[in-house]
């Protein structure tokens, strides 16, 4: 692995909204010093030929074609034409009196549509400027510019018409370059920016520059006059409430010192924030990122600039835009934006480096609402200003993916210090990863090797650094790249420690812990950290407590009776991607906090052998869950969490052994949405229990014989909508009671076997609208009790001897339209009691079997 210290260029780090760009200086000069001369245009039998009628002589290799076809648009190096004097390619000076020539249509991906002499112009890449068309006689010939806009939806055309500049044909005429960006919407808005551009030539000529903004539905018109006509880029923005989609017409003159008009162009388009230039939206059907539009905003001295415009599906969440020099020179990230509810938007990027003209790599980023990418296109364009981009690569590979830093920064030696591991899979490809330190202005670049990097700087701990690994052709061209943004202060220094003054880095005042002194038993009075490079594993029992714990890394054991404990005593236990596991026979695990906070997210708690049980428990204190699994998988090996307040996202807890129950118990509330609780073997009951529970979107079962469910709200509610709760064991009831609500709007709770029941006894009402209670063994009787019962639109079934059913309303009313109550097997009645029962008429209920009736009781 080598090291490339950047020496001999000024790297400057700045910042733009939020981002760090990574910027270098370029020439000045720009369209004033810009090659003099001009050429002459003909279209004739599918050739393009220029003609160079006078002016210095220039690099053929400096020079560009621009073909702005009916299908399409392409830009042409020089280079793939040929000089029509030898038919070689065309290389070297292109002088006055030479002839290039291009045959447009000879191949297939260069076929472009129709072509006219104004659809052509030719650009001089060094000075980002495009040369005079003008016919070796003088005349000047018609050219075209482009309105360009900042979002997507349905494309509306517009156009633009220049009149010819006014006074001797000898005097270079002046040319405004005007560009129009739709910023129209939302809220019945229509707006735009009108930008124009002249050199320092061209801005000496002139004395001013007025703009005409006319609302054709209206009639109503603004005139800005007097406007600068400094050299370079000028911008006029208009907004205009309850003004979308109507057709606007904007007109800008170029005025000379004697108040004759030097140039006008004039553009048309409907407010309605669409770019107007088709060849810069691509249409992409099917795909999470549906469009996508590239509108260049580059002036002739500016940096890159750019309005991203896309619409998106309704699984992207959040869009990003990278770009990327490909010279490699500098990088620039948004961060995430959230995607609009119509799903079009769009990003605006202004990098502050002088960067117009350099080859662009412009990619959008979608990601779900989980963070995962699930889209990505990349446009490859010209910082010229002009919406022709060169490519696209509609699903680009991932050349860089799964970076990962680990700070090792030494507070004592004042060094920063990384690792950085990254996956790199690309063939013909290589890697280089820059550190640029964004306090002190400086860069180093790393060849990787392997998917690893490494770096050291003495002097810098506790700097800002911006790392970015490149994926980089042979010929240095950069073509993806990641960034991770980060403080050289170790929280990952390699090593477990004492975080003594509680900042969550290895800094001065704490005190390394090596893995022996764990791997010992270990105690202390201080928290312990113990990050994501560190593994624990014996074949003894093992216990750690301290005044808080912070576990990134791994914990375990291996041998029978080798428990665990995990003891906080007291303080906040966090584990954020840790992981805590036994394999041996009775080797428990046991998490405790002693009223402290205990907090999993991204973890794994498990234990493999019989009688390993698990035990998170925080008395008084709070346990919050977020993407984590707990399970056990031998008998015996029951589950149990418990706290004063327990709440979890998108966890597991499962056991999977006979007698092996799941229990949850909190003293004040259970709040588990998105969850999945399930016991696999007989006896193996599972409970829920707190004053109130809301369990929305779980999915809850018992899969073993006798191996019950029950939920209990005690003095609060139960919330259950939306849940799936099922049990398949013979004498595996389902039991909810509450003393406040019952909720199972949209639930379905299921016993698929004999002797399994469904219970649900509230003190107050009932709610199981659009709700479906069924079961199908014999003697599997369905109770619905409480102050008030709901059942419109819902579901309630049998389908076994014996299997009776019950519906007491108590004191409060019955609610059936709509609703489907059945029973299936003899002696399977149906009693429905209540003080008032409302809708039996527009309900189904039936008894299907022998010796099965139907009962109302109003009281």
């Amino acid at each position: 692995m080598g090291t490339i210290l950047l020496t001999g260029i000024v790297v400057v780090t700045v910042t733009v909204s939020g981002v760090a760009v990574l910027d270098r200086a370029y020439g000045g000069g720009g369209a004033a010093n810009a090659p003099i001369g001009s050429v002459d245009v003909t279209v004739h039998d599918g050739s393009v030929t220029v003609t160079r009628c006078g002016g210095e002589s220039l690099d053929g290799d400096d020079l560009v074609a621009v073909l702005r076809g009916s299908n399409g648009t392409k830009r042409v190096p020089f280079a793939n034409g040929s000089w029509t004097d030898d038919g070689d390619g065309a290389t070297g000076s292109f002088s006055p009196g030479m002839t290039w020539t291009y045959p447009y249509e000879n191949e297939s991906e260069t076929a472009i549509g129709d072509l006219t002499e104004s659809d052509v112009s030719v650009v001089h890449t060094p000075s980002n400027t495009a040369l005079d068309t003008t016919e070796c006689g003088g005349r000047v010939a018609t050219t075209t510019t482009t309105a360009v806009t900042t979002t997507t939806t349905t494309s509306t055309p517009s156009t633009t018409t220049p009149t010819p500049s006014g006074g001797d044909e000898s005097t270079p005429p002046v040319s405004l370059n005007v560009t129009l960006v739709d910023r129209s919407g939302p809220n019945d808005r229509a707006a735009y920016d009108v930008t124009y551009a002249l050199d320092a030539a061209e801005a000496n000529r002139t004395a001013n520059v007025s703009v005409a903004i006319r609302n054709e539905a209206t009639g109503a018109v603004r005139n800005d006059t007097d406007l600068a006509a400094a050299a370079g880029t000028n911008r006029v923005s208009y907004d205009a409430s309850d003004a979308a989609g109507d057709n606007y017409t904007v007109t800008v003159r170029a005025h000379g010192t004697s108040g004759d008009t030097l140039d006008t162009e004039t553009v048309t388009d409907v407010a309605d924030g669409v770019d107007s230039d088709d060849n810069g939206t691509v249409e992409r059907a099917g795909e999470p990122l549906r469009a996508v539009t590239l509108a260049d905003r580059t002036g002739p001295d500016d940096g890159a600039a750019y309005t991203i415009g896309y619409e998106a599906t309704d699984a992207v969440a959040n869009v990003s835009v990278a770009l990327v020099d490909t010279d490699g020179e500098w990088t620039l990230d948004t961060s995430n934006a959230s995607v609009p509810s119509s799903g079009a938007g769009a990003i605006t990027v202004d990098p502050a480096t002088d960067a117009g003209g350099d080859a662009v790599n412009v990619t959008v980023h979608a990601y779900d609402a989980s963070g995962d990418r699930i889209d990505a296109m990349t446009y490859v364009d010209v910082a010229d200003g002009r919406d022709t981009h060169d490519t696209y690569n509609a699903s680009p590979a991932e050349r860089v993916a799964g970076v990962a830093i680990t700070d090792r920064s030494d507070a004592d030696a004042n060094r920063a210090s990384y690792a950085v591991d990254y996956e790199f899979g690309a063939s013909g490809l290589h890697s280089v990863v820059a550190f640029h330190d964004l306090d002190a202005g400086t860069t180093t670049m790393v060849v990787g090797d392997g998917g690893t990097a490494t770096y050291r700087e003495n002097g810098t701990y506790g700097d800002e650094y911006a790392i970015t690994v490149l994926a980089v052709t042979s010929d240095g061209a950069v073509v993806d790249h990641r960034t991770v943004r980060d403080t050289a202060a170790a929280s990952n220094p390699g090593f477990a420690y004492t975080d003594v003054d509680g900042d969550g880095v290895y800094d001065a005042e704490d005190r390394r812990v090596n893995a022996s002194d764990l791997a010992d038993g270990y105690s202390s009075d201080e928290r312990l950290v113990v990050p994501k490079s560190v593994s624990v594993s014996v074949d003894h029992s093992l216990s750690i407590a301290a005044s808080g714990i912070d576990l990134r890394g791994t914990i375990e054991t291996t041998n029978e009776n080798g428990d665990v404990t995990l003891d906080s005593r007291g303080h906040s236990l966090e584990t954020d991607g840790g992981t805590v596991r036994t394999t041996g026979q009775k080797a428990s695990l046991h998490v405790e906090a002693g009223g402290g906070h205990i907090t999993f997210r991204n973890a794994t708690v498990s234990t493999e052998g019989k009688n390993a049980g698990v035990a998170v428990t925080s008395r008084g204190g709070a346990v919050s869950l977020r993407d984590t699994t707990v399970n056990t998988t031998g008998q015996k090996a029951s589950l149990e969490i418990t706290g004063k307040r327990i709440a979890g996202t998108d966890i597991a807890a499962m056991t999977d052994g006979k007698i092996a129950a799941l229990t949850i118990d909190g003293e004040q509330t259970v709040t588990l949405n998105r969850t999945a609780l399930d016991t696999d073997g007989q006896k193996a009951d599972l409970s829920i229990e707190s004053d109130g529970v809301d369990l929305r979107g779980a999915t809850i079962d018992t899969d073993g014989k006798t191996a019950g469910l029950t939920i209990d709200g005690r003095n609060g509610s139960a919330r259950l909508g939306n849940a799936n709760i099922t049990t398949t064991g013979r004498k595996a009831d389902v039991e909810i009671n509450a003393g406040e609500q019952i909720g199972l709007g949209n639930a379905t709770v299921m016993t698929a076997s004999k002797n399994a029941g469904i219970r649900i006894d509230g003190d107050a009402r009932i709610d199981l609208r659009n709700g479906t209670l069924s079961t199908t063994g014999q003697k599997a009787a369905l109770t619905v009790e409480g102050t008030g019962v709901d059942l419109r639109d819902g579901s309630l079934s049998t389908n076994g001897k014996n299997a009776g059913m019950t519906i007491d309303g108590r004191n409060g009313s019955v609610r059936l339209e709509n609703a489907t109550v059945t029973t299936a097997g003899q002696k399977a009645g149906i009693d429905i009691t209540g003080n008032t029962i409302e809708g039996r008429d527009a309900a189904t209920i039936t008894a299907n079997g022998s010796s099965a009736s139907v009962a109302f009781h109003e009281t």
